[in-house]
């Protein structure tokens, strides 16, 4: 899938026994994951419901971002699997399938693309090993005319590790990377507090480390105060 050009119609490879009609299994939690990308430093909390805005932001003060309080009223930036450009200011969503990395069958790995009514993700099984990748590419988040500063990306996903393992889900911003370990299935926001420097185009990228057995990505979105 690559929307820079295009107006939102694409679709990733997908396994001939998957239909969009198809879905992962119930998330066994939810959780939120505030990051301080410069520390490396990461506050995770069980929760019922996605937090509210001044939880996230009170969360990130206390890993060390010092995030203002107005930061998280509006997404200067959206993007999902429904709507993967924006023209103004400009963004887009890449996503990728590589159908020749892992061992196995290739129908038992698969991405799916769901835009239609009721159904706005993309949809990953991955192998459990990469051969000689370090990573697993889910997709690319790219950002232009983010002025130089503080700002937050918040990502929302579904993350199911395969059994008795533990897997890593990598967020990689404008070349800085933090990890968030996967030892069980959840529903997560996670919201990485970072300093931009004023590069033209941020891109963040959403790489998988062996251990992961299904990622559904929803959205990201990314705030700057």
């Amino acid at each position: 899938m690559d929307t820079q050009q295009g107006t939102g119609r694409a679709a990733l490879t997908s396994a001939p026994r998957l239909t969009l009609s198809d879905r992962p299994p119930p998330a066994e939690g939810r959780v939120h994951d505030a990051v301080d990308l410069a520390s490396g430093r990461i506050h995770t909390t069980p929760v019922h419901r996605p937090p509210a805005a001044g939880t996230r932001l009170q969360r990130l003060r206390e890993v060390g971002f010092a995030a203002d309080a107005s930061m998280l009223t509006a997404a200067k930036y959206r993007l999902t699997p429904k709507h993967p450009y924006q023209a103004s200011p400009k963004a887009w969503l890449d996503a990728f399938f590589n159908s020749t990395i892992g061992a196995g069958s290739p129908d038992d790995y698969f991405g799916t693309y769901g835009a239609g009514t009721g159904d706005n993700q993309i949809w990953w099984r991955v192998p459990p090993t990469f051969g000689t990748f370090e990573f697993w590419a889910t997709c690319n988040a790219s950002f232009s005319g983010l002025r130089a500063g503080p700002a937050v990306l918040a990502l929302s996903f579904e993350v199911w590790p395969y059994q008795d393992a533990t897997g890593a889900v990598v967020i990689d911003v404008g070349a800085q990377q933090t990890e968030i370990q996967i030892t069980q299935s959840g529903a997560r926001t996670v919201d990485v507090g970072f300093v931009h420097n004023g590069d033209p185009v941020l891109v963040a990228m959403v790489l998988l480390r062996p251990g992961i057995y299904d990622f559904v990505f929803h959205s990201v979105h990314l705030h700057r105060g």
